[in-house]
């Protein structure tokens, strides 16, 4: 369903994008911390780890690798943490950015 949606209101490029993104998501662990955020970390590597934080009461997820604010998909670290906690519906409320949604 997820796929389904985002491929209805992304243009090809972003949509394979984002199920790159997806997939990669799947390499990745996180551990919650006690303010609620979540540290996300290569299950391989271990250096290099981004802070993700999800704001449930405003529907926002922010990642310290600032992926979305540059190309308007989300990371996947950010993905992890939706994965997580089973909160995919999100993406179909995500605002996406305008630039990569195809034209009406």
């Amino acid at each position: 369903p997820i796929e389904e949606h985002a491929r209805s209101i992304l243009t090809p490029f972003a949509f394979n994008a984002l199920q790159q993104e997806l997939l990669l998501a799947m390499q990745y662990a996180a551990s919650e911390m006690a303010n609620g955020s979540y540290i996300v970390r290569h299950f391989k590597s271990m250096d290099g780890e981004w802070l993700v934080i999800w704001l449930a009461e405003d529907d926002q997820i922010h990642c310290s690798c600032k992926e979305f604010e540059s190309s308007g998909i989300l990371c996947r670290h950010a993905l992890r943490v939706l994965v997580i906690k089973n909160l995919l519906g999100f993406l179909m409320r995500l605002e996406i950015s305008l630039r990569l949604m195809e034209s009406a």
